[in-house]
């Protein structure tokens, strides 16, 4: 399976899953070429408690092995929470959106932050502005 096609089934299972403990998802958007280059894919909007959102990063991968050479070219986003999520013909859909579910709860469970995260990667534009409109909404 390709980048392309990977990247493709992650936005499909993201809008598919019916799982009643998903965090409540205002949209998922696939990023630019720009924010692909510094290691994201897409970025999901989650609803906070107090109704603020979440920007969380994910970083689809085809292989395992993509995801250690991912790690030695960004070695510090391990650490900040940028989401890895390999996509392979080898799992389910359901497998995968399993764990999706329990990575998105995770942030809300550990008040996870991404603010600087983004300022960091790119920090001469808003976040907002460097997040292109395309992708899909809920």
């Amino acid at each position: 399976m390709k980048g392309n096609d990977a990247e493709g089934r992650f936005f499909d299972i993201v809008r598919s899953i019916k799982d009643s403990s998903l965090p409540k998802i205002r949209r998922i958007r696939r990023t630019g070429s720009q924010f692909d280059q510094l290691g994201v894919d897409f970025v999901v909007f989650l609803i906070r408690s107090d109704s603020r959102d979440i920007k969380v990063p994910f970083q689809i991968k085809s292989s395992y092995p993509a995801v250690k050479k991912f790690y030695k070219t960004h070695p510090t986003y391990k650490h900040l929470g940028v989401i890895l999520i390999v996509i392979n013909s080898y799992r389910s859909d359901d497998e995968i959106s399993k764990e999706i579910v329990a990575r998105l709860n995770k942030v809300l469970f550990e008040h996870r932050n991404y603010d600087e995260f983004f300022k960091l990667i790119h920090p001469k534009k808003e976040v907002k502005r460097a997040i292109p409109r395309f992708g899909g909404k809920f």
